[in-house]
């Protein structure tokens, strides 16, 4: 029943593993080559870290001021750890 529903047998399922790894490996040298260059920065932050310092100066907590800058609650948590 190879083959059938998208099954794969055992010499296609390795073929596929070592496909994926290659992709990923390919990938990875192209994001590091991008760093190096100063291209690849990834997402701008979507949250001001003075902003949540100052609130918290305020002695607010994480849940009003992830409400105060409509952001999560993880996101204010995240800028106060680092």
């Amino acid at each position: 029943m190879s083959g059938v529903s998208g099954e794969l047998d055992g010499s296609n399922e390795l073929a596929w593993r070592k496909m994926q790894t290659a992709a990923h490996w390919l990938w990875h040298e192209g994001i590091s080559a991008a760093r190096l260059r100063g291209v690849h920065k990834g997402r701008p932050a979507s949250i001001a870290a003075a902003k949540v310092a100052a609130l918290k100066a305020e002695g607010l907590g994480a849940t009003e001021i992830a409400k105060r800058l409509k952001v999560g609650r993880a996101s204010v948590y995240r800028v106060l750890a680092s």
